[in-house]
């Protein structure tokens, strides 16, 4: 039997701000400046800057400060996860050529309970598959 599925869903994505300014690799976060770092249970995409190509997409149920850093941290020789140190590396690779990534996140995803860690993986499951982001 052949099924038919057509699925549209809008998500609306946030940038979070440094002190000044949209926030970039590498800068300086906030929460006072900005409660988005303090925000929980979300999506993220990492998006390179230069042509806003999708290089990540993931999702925490920590603050999203924290996940942040546990990119910006990673260290190839040290224990980061293997996707740490991927967008590490690409993070580095892209700032030697002038250009970087930034974050944007997604508090809601219509039909998703993103407290929910099931439905929030899932979500980032079809994110992901819809996106298509260049690091794999």
């Amino acid at each position: 039997m052949k099924q038919s599925i057509s699925l549209q869903v809008d998500v609306e994505w946030y940038r979070p701000k440094s002190t000044t300014t949209p926030w970039r690799w590498g800068e300086r976060k906030d929460s006072r400046v900005d409660p988005a770092w303090s925000k929980r249970n979300v999506i993220y995409r990492w998006v390179r800057a230069s042509d806003g190509a999708i290089a990540m997409i993931g999702e925490t149920e920590r603050l999203l400060t924290e996940r942040v850093d546990n990119y910006i941290h990673a260290k190839a020789e040290g224990g980061a996860g293997s996707t740490n140190r991927r967008l590490n590396e690409e993070a580095r690779r892209l700032s030697n050529g002038s250009d970087h990534l930034y974050i944007e996140i997604a508090t809601e995803v219509p039909g998703f309970d993103l407290s929910d860690t099931r439905e929030r993986r899932l979500a980032e499951c079809l994110l992901t598959a819809v996106s298509r982001p260049y690091l794999k």
